[in-house]
């Protein structure tokens, strides 16, 4: 077999791998990558199998359109393990939201435990939400998605509020995304606001003191003022309560499944705002091919 001699050519690890799928016959093609962008193949030999192609990047084809969504959140954004320590980089929702997206997307976490979305915390201070959330928007310009994932914390019972009053609180951070002062030449983000999982019915029997079976009983009511609110003010939403829930271990933090269940249920919903559809699967006779090609100038068996 001939083989063809262009210099070493490297695959970022951020690009998608279904850019290293194609099917060849007879001639060049081109196929589909992330809607935007194509990848050409070539034919290196004589035979049409994937030990004969050469794959060839075409950066010259290539459009970067980089969607950046910020996640604000409490400690449920932040992965909190509910056994300890905090969920890894690939098994939180943030995590995991940003693999299923791929390279087009970056995903920017900003989780801090205890973070409420107006109350001030005796406690637990600088955990207010409405108080540095402009910090946050100024520092991560340009954004195009800020997902809001905040209420368990104001359902603790030092702060005395309501279902109401909490969905309050979120409309007033959504309406601060939407009316910050990002400067010349950058957009106003979307918002998607998350209604949060229900604290566990035993949350007296964990460490933390502040939340008791009234905070457990409020968590339960929130869904449907938080997507009221979120119709009014026609930014997106989602009920996190629908798909995950509170680890039995500490009644506040979700297992490693409900991580998952969140982050697909959420990609589902974020691809449509950026016109995307669900990304093509390679076929599992073409995955080992596709792996290897990693770092090649040359696919070989």
């Amino acid at each position: 077999m001939q083989h063809i001699s262009l210099g070493p050519v490297i695959v970022p690890d951020h690009w998608p791998s279904c850019v290293l799928y194609c099917v060849l016959w007879d001639s060049p093609i081109k196929t589909r990558w992330n809607g935007a962008s194509t990848v050409c193949c070539m034919r290196a030999g004589n035979q049409g199998n994937l030990s004969n192609l050469l794959l060839l990047k075409a950066v010259s084809c290539y459009t970067a359109i980089m969607h950046t969504i910020l996640c604000y959140g409490d400690s449920n954004t932040f992965g909190t393990n509910p056994g300890g320590g905090r969920w890894g980089i690939d098994q939180r929702w943030t995590g995991l939201l940003g693999s299923m997206l791929g390279g087009s997307y970056r995903i920017i976490e900003e989780g801090l435990g205890g973070r409420t979305t107006v109350f001030d915390d005796p406690l637990e201070p600088k955990k207010n939400g409405l108080e540095y959330l402009p910090v946050s928007l100024q520092s991560h310009r340009p954004l195009d998605l800020v997902i809001l994932s905040l209420g368990t914390n104001d359902c603790k019972s030092l702060n005395g509020a309501n279902e109401r009053i909490i969905a309050k609180g979120l409309e007033k951070l959504a309406i601060m995304v939407k009316t910050h002062a990002y400067g010349p030449g950058y957009p106003i983000p979307q918002v998607l606001v998350i209604s949060p999982i229900h604290i566990g019915d035993d949350i007296e029997s964990s460490v933390f003191a502040s939340f008791d079976r009234g905070s457990a009983a409020l968590s339960k009511r929130l869904a449907n003022p938080i997507r009221n609110m979120a119709e009014q003010q026609h930014i997106l939403f989602f009920d996190a309560a629908t798909v995950a829930t509170s680890s039995p271990i500490d009644q506040l933090h979700m297992d490693q499944e409900g991580h998952a269940s969140l982050a697909k249920a959420l990609y589902s919903l974020i691809l449509p705002v950026f016109g995307d559809t669900e990304k093509p699967q390679i076929p599992a006779e073409y995955a080992k091919e596709a792996s290897r090609a990693k770092f090649f100038g040359f696919l070989k068996r």
